[in-house]
């Protein structure tokens, strides 16, 4: 293990012992495996010689590449996203969000923060490409990005509940 994945896999520790949960860290290849309360599957992962720290979280839905069209403008405009990235598996069509942080400066706040952000991200994410499983025609968030530059207002995170892990 290199001195960034020792890093995050301390700041995991620590957080796990904060949140009461069972241990989270980096195994030996840089993985650190998490499910939600309801069941979505986020990857935390820290490649050798990588400053990057990346999220990425299974979204349980297979979309076909028409129905994936949406997402690309969700990627093109990452409202609802929180600048993390839809990818769509193309052999299977499994849906996943991405996220990537860079590892330098990292605190247990911030980390707390990110996983927290990211897992109410992953949800959203995970109802909308429900929807377009199910064939829905889910409001493209664009609209509200422009509306909200033209008034001028700043994007703000909210606050978010902490997750626990299941054994």
């Amino acid at each position: 293990m290199h001195n960034t994945q020792k890093t995050v896999s301390d700041l995991l520790g620590r957080l796990a012992v904060k949140w009461k949960q069972n241990a989270l860290f980096l195994d030996s290849q840089g993985y650190c495996s998490m499910q939600t309360d309801d069941g979505l599957d986020v990857l935390l992962e820290v490649k050798e010689g990588s400053d990057e720290l990346f999220f990425v979280a299974d979204l349980g839905t297979r979309l076909t590449e028409a129905q994936s069209i949406h997402l690309l403008h969700e990627n093109l405009f990452p409202d609802r996203t929180r600048m993390a990235s839809f990818c769509r598996e193309a052999s299977h069509g499994r849906v996943f969000l991405s996220y990537h942080y860079p590892i330098d400066g990292l605190s247990e706040e911030v980390l707390g923060a990110l996983i927290s952000n990211f897992v109410e991200v992953s949800r959203g994410a995970r109802q909308l490409t429900q929807e377009l499983a199910d064939g829905k025609k889910p409001e493209l968030s664009a609209h509200h990005s422009r509306k909200r530059h033209e008034a001028g207002v700043p994007h703000a995170s909210a606050n978010l509940l902490m997750t626990r892990r299941k054994p």
